[in-house]
């Protein structure tokens, strides 16, 4: 029998040596691999303790308060005041701007001086036409006072017979010729007249007065310069309280009438507030937001407010008692039936636990709540928007209780 034969018979009637010596081996190479991986086993048997502490989802909490919620809506709105851009009615060369910005004037200071040399002389000169007119105003009365007795004089004469029609005739013409030179007089006299005062009140105008008390905020011009009437020399802004130029939505103007209290503050005094009080509402809707402007008055002023500032505007809609939370801390939800609900999330025993609520009113901030929630409870206000109920928790920051809602 050849090699190949004994080979075949082998591998035909029983294993080979190369497979027997396979099977042999497979048992130690798998106790040797179970040894081998023995620390990674218990490696994985750590990591499985970790991963069910790792499960455990991080949040923020804070404790439920039991109080009053005022409830308010916040507008956008701007800083206004009375703004003049103070000018010459007349032209002429600026001979002196008496303030710089940042100076506080009153009503009637002087602002600017116009030079008004040229204007004084004419006014001199008009003055001087009128005394002259008034001089012979004076001499051709006189004459005009002897023509007409004159006159008299001829037509007494003449119903006489003693004198002619003629002679009469030229004495009442020399009368109305006096006449009219003194009606011509008077005409350039009044002339006159009128000049000299359009000449004074242009004097006058030559000192630019400030038109109420304010604070000046820009300074155009420099004495020297050439102004025409209507050219700005100083920007003038009116001191003291300043208005409040609000918009509301149409849906929210049932909270705003004329006296309505608010609160105004601007992104430069940050969480200082100012009391208001609404003086007006316009009289039509803008079409194009469908917000209706309204108009206030700060009732108190601070060094820190200016006009033009951007401005938020809180109005007070009312006052609810209830369980109050922060506002992240409700979420609305679709229940397993389809309805919609709003709830929080409570901490039970480091678990999620979902409650359903009904919310009495929103602040800004803040919710008044009712439901199976209790006072100091914590709330879920970070984190918990993909929760399900039941769900492991663990709380890595904590709000103190809102102690502030407790006073009435």
């Amino acid at each position: 029998m050849s090699e190949t034969d004994e080979t075949s018979t082998e591998s035909t009637g029983r294993p080979s040596r190369h497979r027997r010596l396979l099977l042999l081996l497979i048992p130690v190479i798998i106790a040797l691999s179970v040894w081998a991986l023995r620390p990674a086993i218990s490696r994985s048997g750590d990591s499985s303790v970790e991963a069910v502490e790792i499960s455990a989802t991080p949040v923020f909490a804070a404790n439920v308060s039991v109080g009053f919620l005022d409830i308010s809506s916040v507008y956008p709105g701007e800083l206004q005041a009375d703004v003049s851009d103070l000018s010459s009615r007349i032209s002429g060369r600026l001979k002196e701007v008496l303030v710089r910005i940042g100076d506080r004037v009153n009503a009637g200071d002087i602002i600017a001086i116009i030079d008004d040399a040229d204007l004084q002389r004419q006014y001199e000169e008009y003055r001087a036409q009128v005394a002259v007119e008034e001089a012979n105003l004076l001499e051709i009365k006189a004459r005009l006072s002897e023509a007409e007795q004159e006159r008299s004089r001829m037509e007494t004469l003449l119903e006489d017979g003693l004198v002619s029609t003629q002679d009469t005739e030229s004495v009442r013409a020399t009368e109305e010729a006096l006449q009219a030179q003194y009606q011509a007089i008077q005409a350039r006299k009044l002339q006159s007249q009128a000049r000299v005062e359009l000449l004074s009140q242009q004097l006058e105008e030559t000192r630019v007065l400030a038109p109420f008390a304010g604070i000046v905020s820009e300074r155009y011009l420099n004495p020297g310069e050439f102004v025409q009437p209507g050219t700005p020399i100083v920007r003038l802004v009116e001191s003291g309280p300043l208005r409040v130029l609000f918009w509301v939505p149409e849906e929210e103007l049932d909270y705003v009438r004329s006296d309505t209290r608010f609160f105004a503050s601007t992104p430069g005094t940050g969480n200082t507030f100012f009391n208001g009080r609404v003086t007006g509402l316009a009289g039509e809707m803008d079409r194009s937001n469908r917000t209706l402007a309204v108009e206030g008055v700060l009732l108190e002023s601070h060094q820190a407010l200016r006009a033009g500032m951007y401005s938020t505007v809180q109005v007070t809609r009312g006052r609810v008692q209830g369980k109050i939370v922060p506002g992240a801390a409700v979420l609305h939800r679709v229940n397993a039936d389809g309805k919609e609900t709003d709830g929080v999330f409570v901490v039970d025993q480091q678990a999620a636990r979902w409650i359903p609520v009904t919310i009495l009113g929103r602040d800004s901030d803040y919710v008044a709540i009712e439901g199976a929630v209790e006072e100091g409870q914590q709330v879920l206000t970070f984190g918990h928007q993909n929760l399900a109920d039941g769900a492991r928790v663990s709380i890595v920051e904590s709000t103190s209780p809102l102690t502030q809602w407790n006073a009435e």
